[in-house]
């Protein structure tokens, strides 16, 4: 795995990640819990949204959240999201048409939740989430597991309590060792008997993950000697998907 880039302009990268963070939430974020999510100091989150609050970029409501203000419409009216979904449907689409019978989906992550972005499933294809659902309970998805390795440990101390799978933490070393072997998490129904489902992350310019693209099916549609072929093809895919999105935003 690649590590991690030292910004330049750790202040500047950090206000980015407040904007970008809370054009994701329309209903608006609390200082704690963009504090679970951007590394910095207390009192750097201070100033950094006093600023953006005053320059209009932000506004707090009545219930003192943070919330999009009138001057994020420079920031561009796509989300990373919004490119993510645009992007993701002829991938989708190449994966659901090279392995029928499985359904191909998008995840996205916003630091503490798992929105399901896109999906394409033909008919008779396994079932998996429709778009726009959210999760946060990490422990029981391989793009889940992804984005978990990838979180600060604010972040995993703010989504532990949503992790339902009572052997999370003694599985979670296996997959994660997969995943680093691999480049992708397999999860070979661990939870459900019928269902295997395979995961490949999207990362932005810096390197961050930021969404996941998966394919779900069972032994018939899936069987273990295809597993690595779909993988590989998901980190392809994933790839691809990644540099449209470095060169969009």
């Amino acid at each position: 795995m690649e590590a991690k880039l030292k910004s330049s302009a750790p202040a500047l990268e950090n206000g980015l990640t407040i904007l970008e963070l809370l054009s994701q939430y329309p209903a608006g974020l609390s200082f704690t819990e963009i504090a679970q999510q951007v590394a910095t100091s207390k009192s750097t989150m201070i100033r950094l949204l006093k600023t953006l609050v005053s320059r209009s970029y932000l506004f707090q409501d009545e219930s003192n959240k943070y919330m999009a203000g009138p001057n994020m419409a420079l920031t561009g009216s796509s989300t990373k999201f919004d490119l993510l979904r645009h992007y993701s449907q002829p991938i989708l689409e190449k994966l659901s048409e090279q392995f029928i019978g499985n359904t191909a989906v998008l995840i996205g992550f916003t630091g503490i939740e798992m929105i399901v972005l896109n999906r394409v499933r033909q008919e008779g294809a396994v079932y998996m989430q429709e778009a726009g659902i959210v999760r946060i309970d990490f422990s029981y998805a391989p793009w889940a597991w992804i984005f978990y390795e990838s979180m600060t440990e604010s972040q995993k101390e703010a989504v532990k309590p949503n992790i339902k799978a009572t052997d999370f933490t003694s599985r979670f070393k296996d997959w994660i060792s997969y995943y680093y072997q691999h480049g992708y998490c397999f999860d070979k129904e661990y939870f459900w008997s019928h269902i295997r489902r395979v995961a490949a992350p999207v990362r932005d310019s810096n390197r961050k993950v930021i969404a996941a693209l998966a394919v779900g099916g069972n032994k018939i549609s899936m069987p273990d000697e295809k597993v690595d072929f779909i993988g590989h093809k998901l980190i392809e895919l994933s790839h691809e998907l990644s540099e449209e999105i470095k060169h969009c935003v």
